[in-house]
C-alpha cells in the first residue's frame, strides 16, 4: 500500500515543480482577475510573480528557507524550469514585496 508521503520520493523533482507552479499560477491568475493587478507601475518583469511565489515555496519547503542553497540547485539541476532565475539579491527583494 503506498502512503501519502511515497508520493515525494517517487515523483520527480521537476514534475512536482511543475504542478506547484501551474497551481501557484492559476492562483495568482484568479486573485488578479477579482482584485486587480498588483504589480502598478513599470514593464512585466522577464520572472515572473508566479515563478517567485513558487521558488519560495521550493526554497522554504526543501531548503528550509536557505535561498542560497535552493536557488543554486534549481540553476544546476533544473535550469529549464526557470530559464530566467533571478540572482540571490534580485529573488531575496522581488520575494519580500509579497
Amino acid at each position: 500500500m503506498i502512503g501519502l508521503t511515497d508520493f515525494i520520493t517517487e515523483a520527480s523533482w521537476a514534475d512536482t515543480f511543475l504542478i506547484w507552479f501551474v497551481i501557484v499560477d492559476d492562483a495568482y491568475t484568479a486573485v488578479e482577475a477579482h482584485y486587480g493587478a498588483w504589480r502598478q507601475r513599470g514593464p512585466e518583469p522577464e520572472f515572473s510573480d508566479s515563478e517567485v511565489i513558487t521558488v519560495a515555496l521550493i526554497v522554504e519547503t526543501y531548503f528550509h528557507g536557505h535561498e542560497a542553497l535552493g536557488l543554486a540547485f534549481l540553476r544546476q539541476y533544473h535550469p529549464d524550469l526557470f530559464p530566467k532565475l533571478l540572482p540571490p539579491g534580485q529573488f531575496n527583494q522581488r520575494r519580500r514585496e509579497f
